[in-house]
Parts: C-alpha cells; sequence; structure tokens
C-alpha cells in the first residue's frame, strides 16, 4: 500500500550499491539515511522537515486522520529539507 514499507530492490542505502541505477525510496528512508549519514561523516542536524504540496485545510487534516504519522508523510510529502553544520557547531 502507498505510504507504508519499502520495496525489496529500491530504497537509500547508507552506501551506494553497485548495480543500482534507480534510486526509489520514502520520506521515512531519506531520514534515516540523512541523521545516519551525518552523524557517520561528523555532522549535526540543525533542523529537518518535509514539505508537502498546498492543500486545502480540511482534505489535509482528513488525510491525517487517514494515515497518520510517517505514513501520511510518506504517501503525500514529496519534498525533504535538512539543515546539517559540522559536529563542532550543532
Amino acid at each position: 500500500e502507498k505510504g507504508r514499507g519499502s520495496f525489496e530492490h529500491y530504497g537509500l542505502w547508507l552506501d551506494r550499491p553497485l548495480d543500482r541505477h534507480k534510486w526509489f525510496f520514502s520520506i521515512s528512508q531519506i531520514d534515516a539515511f540523512v541523521l545516519n549519514r551525518a552523524a557517520r561523516d561528523g555532522f549535526g542536524v540543525v533542523e529537518r522537515f518535509a514539505a508537502e504540496k498546498p492543500k486545502a485545510g480540511l482534505l489535509r487534516a482528513a488525510r491525517q486522520l487517514r494515515y497518520p504519522g510517517e505514513r501520511y508523510q510518506n504517501r503525500y510529502c514529496q519534498t525533504y529539507w535538512a539543515v546539517l553544520a559540522p559536529a563542532t557547531a550543532a
């Protein structure tokens, strides 16, 4: 179902696999990727959020009730933003 789970052959790994040419991933996967890579490479995550296309408040509220939490973001958010800083400054 859209917004839940992951695909067997697609995703976002900490290290690039040798045999992948397409990258399909969810907001949950990109968030985990950013947090893990930042920690591994000596950065702190100052801020992170996912953005979606503007929709009427009632429609957005109904969608959030039907698909709570992570499922909503994976289903409707299209852009992920993260601000990183060197670990000493974070």
